[in-house]
C-alpha cells in the first residue's frame, strides 16, 4: 500500500490537495478520487487582477489535515499561454516574481496567504501548480514518487477577473482549442 497525493480537477478556483491509500501498487489506476480520501490542503485563489504590466492573484492556503505540514513554494506555480490553434507544442511559460516559500501551513498554523506576480503574463492564460510529494509531510510512508499537477484557468481582465476549472465547463480560451 502506497500513500497517495492528488489534487481535484473540479473544484473551481479552489484547489484541493487529498491523501489516500493507493493499493494498485504498480499500475497508473484507478487513482483514489477526493471522496476516497482525506483533505490534506485547500488553495483558494481570492482575487486576480491586472497590475502594470503583471497578473497578480492572491491565495489562501488552508491546511485541513490532523498532522504534518505543506509547503507551498513560488516555484510550484508557472503561468501558461497556449498559442492560437494550440496542437501540444510552443506553451509559453512564465515564473512568479516571487522567490522561495510562500507558506508553510499545519495543524497548529492551519491558513496563510501569499501573492503571486506573473510579469507580462496575458490577462488570459493558465495556472498550473504542481506539488513534489515531499512538499507534504503527512506520514512516515513511501509517497506517489512523481509530482502531481493540476491547472487553473485565469482572467484578470477588469469585468470578469475569475479563476476557475476547465472542468466547470468554460474553457480558458477557446482560440487555445
Amino acid at each position: 500500500m502506497v500513500e497517495f497525493l492528488g489534487m481535484d480537477q473540479a473544484s473551481g478556483p479552489t484547489i484541493l490537495i487529498y491523501t489516500a491509500d493507493f493499493t494498485n501498487l504498480g499500475t497508473y489506476g484507478p487513482h483514489p478520487t477526493p471522496e476516497e480520501g482525506e483533505g490534506l490542503a485547500e488553495i483558494d485563489f481570492t482575487s486576480v487582477e491586472a497590475r502594470d504590466g503583471s497578473v497578480v492573484l492572491t491565495a489562501e492556503v488552508t491546511y485541513l489535515y490532523g498532522s504534518g505540514d505543506l509547503t507551498v513554494h513560488a516555484d510550484d506555480f508557472a503561468g501558461l499561454v497556449l498559442p492560437d490553434g494550440y496542437t501540444g507544442e510552443r506553451i509559453e511559460e512564465y515564473s512568479a516574481e516571487e522567490e522561495g516559500v510562500l507558506a508553510v501551513v499545519t495543524p497548529e498554523e492551519a491558513s496563510a496567504g501569499f501573492t503571486l506576480t506573473f510579469e507580462g503574463l496575458p490577462e488570459v492564460s493558465l495556472l498550473r501548480y504542481e506539488i513534489l510529494s515531499e512538499n507534504a509531510h503527512v506520514r512516515d510512508s513511501q509517497r506517489e514518487p512523481d509530482p502531481i499537477a493540476t491547472e487553473r484557468c485565469v482572467d484578470a481582465g477588469e469585468e470578469d477577473a475569475r479563476v476557475w476549472s476547465q472542468t466547470d465547463g468554460a474553457p480558458c480560451d477557446p482560440d487555445w482549442g
